[in-house]
């Protein structure tokens, strides 16, 4: 029985190059987003949000890294859908706790972040990916796993 690679599938070149471009698109504007929000640093702590109570410092600094660091791994396609999952929660926490007394509709790119997040949890990486190089090289035909 030939086996399967876990967590990416190979969907065709179109389907892998539409995925390519979302997660460079994805990717380089939530690491903008997260740039922008390290430069309040540290004039800014006070005015942002603090929706569990960990300080305002402490959000600020682990939602700047998140969105600093885990781009990183969509881009390259190193574990999407592990990658985008604290970037998924970080945009609900976002939508419902920070901004949860506004219209959505006015958070358009919360909500547009999490359309782009959600299809790559939903696909993966795609063909065109580092987890898909990786994966190919483990069980390509003829090598016993």
């Amino acid at each position: 029985m030939k086996r399967r690679p876990c967590c990416t599938d190979d969907y065709g070149p179109i389907i892998n190059g539409a995925l390519l471009l979302l997660r460079v698109l994805v990717s380089v504007l939530i690491f903008y987003h997260g740039l922008n929000k390290l430069n309040l640093y540290p004039e800014g702590v006070a005015d942002f949000p603090d929706p569990f109570g960990m300080g305002s410092r402490a959000t600020l600094i682990g939602v700047g890294l998140c969105e600093l660091i885990f781009p990183f791994f969509i881009l390259v396609g190193y574990k999407t859908r592990m990658a985008v999952l604290p970037l998924i929660l970080i945009q609900i926490v976002a939508l419902f706790f920070v901004h949860g007394g506004d219209p959505v509709l006015e958070h358009i790119n919360i909500l547009l972040y999490l359309l782009g997040l959600g299809l790559l949890l939903h696909l993966g990486a795609g063909g065109f990916s580092l987890t898909f190089y990786q994966e190919q090289r483990k069980y390509r035909p003829g090598k016993t796993a």
